[in-house]
């Protein structure tokens, strides 16, 4: 009984004691977000880093600073080339990572669009513009990988103002070579001739990476302090009273995990209570044990006194 009431304590003891570690291991979960703004020094670092952003085959593209979406200056002017097809990968904007992102159920992606009226709307061939999107890992057959699905959820382009896509997949993705940013359509009349890109990002979440130890400072060797002199009393001063030295401060306790010191009291108390029965059960069993001797050795003495009052009888 006492083996498995140990070997229960253990077991708790050593649960508290990694509890709180597995579930501060497991909330530490960071966001990972790579972010775009299009300007010359990103596309110098991102080129650099062995990636790639830049236009497909049938549009060509320039840092421009007369249009933008935010404060930094910059968004990436795009035109379609004369006298190519309106593919939508083939006129598309592709960036490819330098290291594939990696497999994951949730990613968000967010980019800014502007179509400006003029190049487009004036154009007689031009009719209502289909929306724009993504398209990851040129898999169009599969709808896990783009966004919209389709043009009926394409939407309409409205002119000169700028708008959000944002997409937040719902399904495992396999590792993200590369996203291609596009109209919904392959058709002159519903695609852009002129538009504007600009603020891209995606994100995902991702266990926190371990921190690197500090190195702790090498001690800075302290100076022994030079003796001072001992002044002498004067005869008309009294000699110092001592007094006694500062009580030391007492140092806090040491920092032990509260559900150890629970785990181990639980275990100290169930270990007294069932000491505690088991000296009652021995000492209930040695009783009956005396009593049972007792009784048989006073049937023995009866036995033993009956002979020698008979004999006294007839001595009589």
């Amino acid at each position: 009984m006492l083996k498995k009431l140990t070997a229960v304590l253990i077991c708790a003891a050593v649960f508290a004691a990694y509890a709180p570690v597995l579930t501060a291991r497991a909330a530490e979960m960071v966001e990972v977000t790579f972010a775009f703004g299009f300007t010359q020094e990103e596309f110098d670092a991102f080129s650099a880093e062995g990636g790639y952003f830049g236009p497909n085959s049938n549009i060509t593209a320039e840092i421009v600073s007369d249009v933008v979406q935010d404060g930094d200056g910059s968004a990436y002017l795009l035109r379609h080339i004369e006298e190519t097809d309106y593919g939508s990968v083939s006129n598309a904007v592709r960036v490819t990572f330098p290291e594939p992102l990696p497999e994951k159920t949730s990613y968000t992606l967010s980019l800014w669009f502007y179509v400006p009226s003029e190049g487009n709307a004036d154009v007689e061939t031009k009719k209502d513009l289909l929306g724009p999107g993504y398209l990851i890992n040129f898999q169009p057959g599969i709808d896990a990988y783009k966004f919209p699905y389709s043009p009926q959820t394409a939407g309409i382009v409205e002119y000169d103002t700028w708008f959000n896509v944002t997409w937040t997949t719902s399904e495992k993705l396999r590792e993200i070579e590369f996203i291609d940013f596009r109209f919904y359509t392959n058709d002159e009349p519903t695609h852009p001739e002129v538009w504007y890109i600009d603020n891209f990002s995606i994100s995902y979440m991702a266990e926190a990476p371990e921190p690197s130890p500090t190195p702790s400072p090498s001690p800075s060797p302290i100076p022994s302090p030079s003796p001072s002199p001992t002044p002498y009393p004067s005869p008309t001063e009294a000699p110092p009273v001592p007094t006694d030295p500062p009580a030391p401060e007492k140092e806090p306790p040491g920092g032990l995990d509260i559900n150890i010191l629970i785990a181990v009291a639980a275990g100290v108390f169930v270990v007294i209570i069932a000491g505690g029965a088991e000296t009652k059960r021995r000492k209930n069993k040695k009783a009956k044990a005396d009593g049972g001797n007792a009784g048989a050795n006073e049937s023995d003495e009866k036995g033993e006194a009956a002979p020698n009052e008979g004999s006294e009888e007839n001595k009589k």
